[in-house]
């Protein structure tokens, strides 16, 4: 009787217990899973001068970007820029990123020919050709601060008619404008040297010291120097131009 349980004892071990198999059946064929893309991620980007004068540089001047990136797949190719004022650039790494994060500083060219404010645009594209988030800042290209050296005329009498004020100096920029004690006056350009503004006679009905400057376009880092235009009481020759 014991060898009986014990023989059905090894039958049930051999099957289970339930008649099926100890050993797992081998998984189906399955595909490998394929790799999951990550996009690059930017943050803070800055750019230094963010501020610069028109033509400086000859026209063109380098800018320098910088910016803190994230890339789990280590595979960054290039960096992107756009620029307002039409200019595309791609920029390979000068190494290879091989950290998973940390700051990105590249060097590019601006143009300063254009007085303006224009938008830099930055962003990342990875080895997948996935791009990053974009971010963007804005440079300004300032018109210069104009020099003034002479009025003519410097003095006329309180009373006088209209005339044209014509003001020599430098740096003068198409759209420069003459102020009189502030205000603007109807101003014709003439060379980067030399405006001349339409006065009329309502500015000179009284007695007073003027003072005369000129200002570029903005955006603009100021007006110039200041000249002194004199309206005397009496004794001042009538100015020489158009009356208005």
């Amino acid at each position: 009787m014991r060898k009986c349980l014990f023989y059905s004892a090894l039958l049930l071990v051999g099957c289970g217990g339930n008649g099926g198999s100890l050993v797992p059946a081998p998984p189906a064929d399955q595909p490998d899973p394929q790799p999951v893309q990550h996009a690059p991620e930017i943050a803070n980007l800055s750019l230094s001068p963010n501020t610069v004068t028109y033509m400086d540089g000859n026209g063109s001047v380098s800018v320098t970007a910088q910016f803190d990136f994230a890339d789990v797949g280590l595979d960054i190719q290039t960096v992107r820029i756009e620029i307002s004022d039409g200019t595309s650039l791609t920029i390979e790494p000068g190494e290879p990123i091989d950290s998973a994060s940390g700051t990105i500083t590249e060097e590019f060219d601006v143009s300063t020919d254009e007085v303006g404010e224009f938008t830099v645009e930055i962003w990342l594209v990875d080895a997948a050709g996935d791009a990053s988030n974009r971010l963007s800042a804005a440079i300004r290209v300032e018109s210069p601060v104009p020099a003034i050296a002479t009025l003519d005329p410097a003095e006329v009498q309180a009373g006088s008619s209209g005339f044209n004020l014509t003001v020599t100096g430098t740096d003068f920029l198409t759209g420069a404008t003459v102020t009189w004690d502030g205000a603007e006056r109807t101003t014709e350009y003439v060379s980067d040297t030399q405006v001349v503004a339409a006065i009329p006679s309502s500015d000179v009905e009284t007695p007073s010291t003027i003072s005369v400057r000129v200002r570029n376009p903005d955006p603009t880092a100021g007006a110039s120097n200041e000249l002194s235009f004199v309206i005397a009481a009496s004794g001042g020759a009538e100015p020489s131009g158009f009356p208005i």
